[in-house]
């Protein structure tokens, strides 16, 4: 059975502009390298503003040192309507390539892929298996997420797109940001707990993009010794989480109320979060209100079935995937590479 092919857009500066990216490329990483996705390629957001400085192609280097793995990468565009670049060409022809459907995940601007889905519909119709978009909120309000205020019409086009799209809002509601929601992927964990369980190159890391690193030795840096002053001060902090839950859903793998990591559908019961179809109207303003369907369309929105589970559940499995500990093969494959980061 092939492995889900994934790409990923997103907007992963140098220093960051939030460090949660550089968490979400170390899950898509992990996915990879336990042999349960087939990351294709990253699309790395052109910055909005120079004060954001440049995309962090050296954090997606670290992650092919770490893991031994080999993804090739693309920055975006910084308008809409110029000639394809780098980044919308290596989509073009990771679809063009791609034997089964893609996963493509939207953790930044919705730019990049709608433009795609503009330029190549037919690619997208026939290569596409599903668009997870995080981005927005899950109920309507006057004032924008980020990631829709960085380009609303494009975010809104992407519901669109002749391909399913998954919905991850992320928040509930934008008056209530930074707490758990039926329909937020919105959770967060203290950084010591995962800390404690990483090798020393991981650490490090991380390390270097939470402490905004400029140095050029991306390379050396990660086998230098870890340094502990940054260890226990960045460990004391709270990490904002999004994205997890969708990076899973597209590897097959689902999560208990108790935070393991089990395949999609296996116990839907005890699963802490879901998607369920919706009908989706929204203007080029980035304003949308979505309605519940029984059945059918294109369109489904996330759901947490456990909001007083959620954010527990989700820090364990977020930990089994960084350290691939009791993180199950979902295909029968018996030569699968289920090494760890080390």
């Amino acid at each position: 059975m092939p492995k889900p092919v994934v790409f990923h857009e997103t907007d992963l500066f140098r220093p960051h502009n939030d460090p949660d990216d550089h968490y979400d490329l170390a899950c898509q990483f992990a996915l990879a390298k336990a042999g349960l996705t087939d990351l294709r390629g990253i699309l790395l957001d052109y910055p909005p503003t120079p004060a954001y400085g440049d995309p962090d192609v050296s954090a997606v280097m670290q992650l092919c040192a770490v893991t031994g793995l080999s993804v090739p990468m693309g920055v975006g565009q910084k308008t809409c309507g110029l000639p394809p670049g780098s980044g919308l060409s290596l989509l073009k022809r990771t679809l063009e390539e791609a034997e089964c459907p893609v996963s493509l995940f939207i953790a930044g601007s919705s730019r990049d892929i709608f433009e795609a889905g503009e330029l190549w519909p037919s690619l997208f119709r026939e290569k596409v298996g599903a668009i997870y978009l995080n981005a927005g909120s899950g109920s309507d309000s006057p004032r924008l997420e980020y990631n829709v205020w960085l380009d609303p019409a494009s975010f809104a086009g992407i519901f669109s797109l002749p391909c399913p799209v998954y919905w991850m809002p992320c928040f509930d509601s934008m008056e209530k940001e930074n707490t758990v929601g039926r329909h937020g992927t919105y959770w967060r964990f203290r950084q010591k707990r995962l800390f404690d369980q990483l090798p020393a190159r991981l650490l490090n890391y991380f390390l270097g993009a939470l402490s905004r690193r400029q140095g050029s030795d991306w390379l050396a840096s990660l086998d230098a010794p870890v340094d502990l002053r940054l260890l226990e001060d960045f460990g004391k902090g709270w990490r904002n989480m999004w994205c997890t839950a969708g990076f899973l859903h597209a590897a097959g793998l689902s999560v208990t109320r108790a935070g393991d990591l089990i395949p999609a559908g296996k116990d839907p019961k005890d699963e802490v979060f879901s998607f369920h179809p919706v009908s989706i109207v929204c203007g080029k303003d980035g304003h949308a209100v979505w309605r519940e369907k029984s059945s059918g369309g294109d369109c489904y929105l996330f759901t947490v079935e456990d909001p007083g589970a959620y954010q527990e559940a989700m820090t364990r499995a977020l930990i089994r995937l960084l350290t691939l500990s009791d993180c199950p093969v979902s295909r029968a494959d018996p030569d699968a590479d289920t090494g760890s980061f080390l």
